[in-house]
């Protein structure tokens, strides 16, 4: 919750209106909406919802998901229609033992050119507990203009581990 708070005041610092979206009590994202964040789903989507992130997406707006190694959105379908896919893995990186790290908590030392990111060009940070993500070959439907961006990587090193309960 605290990193979502900060995120949020970094971003309400830069004049851009942040505020709290509850799809199941709106009949439509407002179309003053350009980017959806998601952050930690604690429980799965449901239909109306999905539905609504669709017909969002399918006008160009856009979505940032961080979900939890082992859990299940209900967006999987979703995302994989958009070339998406989400890793049932958690990533393991022995390259942050050397440096008295966890192996789960991850380095990030490379990112992708995205505006989002043109903040941290020089900056090291770590993630932990993150999954796979996995850019998919893209459904010849969906619109054009439609661009998914890699943003961050790990060390050549690291593996997605498929058996979350005994890394």
């Amino acid at each position: 919750a605290n990193n979502v708070m900060h995120a949020r005041d970094m971003l309400r610092e830069e004049k851009m209106k942040v505020r709290q979206l509850f799809l199941l009590e709106k009949l439509k994202i407002p179309e003053d909406t350009s980017v959806i964040v998601i952050a930690g789903p604690s429980e799965q989507f449901m239909q109306p919802e999905i539905a609504q992130l669709e017909k969002f997406l399918a006008r160009g707006g856009g979505l940032l998901l961080f979900c939890e190694p082992g859990s299940f959105t209900g967006l999987e379908s979703m995302l994989t229609r958009y070339g998406v896919g989400l890793g049932t893995n958690r990533i393991f990186d022995l390259i942050n033992k050397k440096v008295g790290a966890s192996a789960f908590k991850l380095l990030i030392n490379k990112m992708g050119e995205h505006l989002i990111l043109n903040q941290l060009t020089n900056a090291h940070f770590t993630v932990p507990n993150a999954r796979t993500i996995e850019k998919l070959p893209a459904n010849p439907n969906l619109n054009p203009r439609l661009v998914r961006t890699e943003l961050l990587w790990t060390s050549d090193s690291a593996w997605g581990e498929t058996d979350l309960n005994n890394p």
